[in-house]
């Protein structure tokens, strides 16, 4: 849940919690066994890509964490069903890529991994990715590119019944639209073009004042 709702002040927390439960991954049946890497994964990615440039954010100790759970889900795509597990493994390489500064593999896998999502009928998951790549977008390349995903997670979460998710992404928006006080720990200082604010329809249409952006 902090990963879902980018409380990643809380991420100490959320990653010593995770590990002690890969201690217990053998006893874990198997959902709750990939839900667990995912997230330790999700959430490790995200901490090593924020401290690469802070003097002793332990970048390293992140990415080795989130090197880890790939490779644990990628091992479990092998021997399992791959429908089951090809989302994940390509949000997990979005997320990698995007660490990375390889923003082609990023953008694609992004991508793949809605569209897979999709297809195999994975509605929080597509939403999520969906959501992770609008936030990709809007942090290192231009608004307009984010915008059809921002507008796809609303609408994807909204059909999924996560009315608390729909009001974190909407809030989020918001704030970024008038440079918030929380917008700035999720985004860089990319920003949407506005006039007069965003406006946001619970069916995830985006507007900036008059005009749909």
């Amino acid at each position: 849940m902090m990963y879902l709702f980018r409380r990643y002040d809380d991420a100490e927390e959320a990653l010593a919690s995770l590990l002690k439960s890969k201690d217990d991954a053998p006893y874990l049946l198997a959902p709750e066994k990939i839900s667990m890497y995912l997230y330790l994964g999700l959430m490790a990615i995200h901490q090593a890509r924020t401290r690469k440039s802070l003097p002793g954010g332990k970048a390293d100790y992140y990415r080795a964490i989130a090197t880890h759970a790939f490779g644990e889900m990628t091992t479990m795509a092998t021997i399992g069903c791959n429908w089951n597990f090809a989302n994940k493994v390509h949000l997990m390489t979005a997320e990698l890529a995007y660490c990375d500064s390889d923003h082609a593999t990023a953008s694609r896998s992004y991508d793949l991994a809605i569209n897979s999502a999709e297809t195999h009928g994975f509605v929080h998951e597509q939403a999520l990715a969906a959501e992770r790549a609008g936030l990709f977008y809007a942090q290192t390349s231009a608004w307009a590119l984010a915008v059809p995903y921002f507008e796809k997670a609303l609408a994807v979460w909204n059909r999924w019944g996560a009315r608390a998710k729909v009001e974190d992404l909407t809030t989020l928006l918001q704030e970024m639209s008038t440079g918030g006080k929380n917008s700035s720990s999720s985004l860089s200082q990319t920003q949407p073009p506005v006039g007069g604010g965003l406006s946001i329809s619970p069916f995830g249409s985006i507007t900036a004042g008059n005009m749909k952006i």
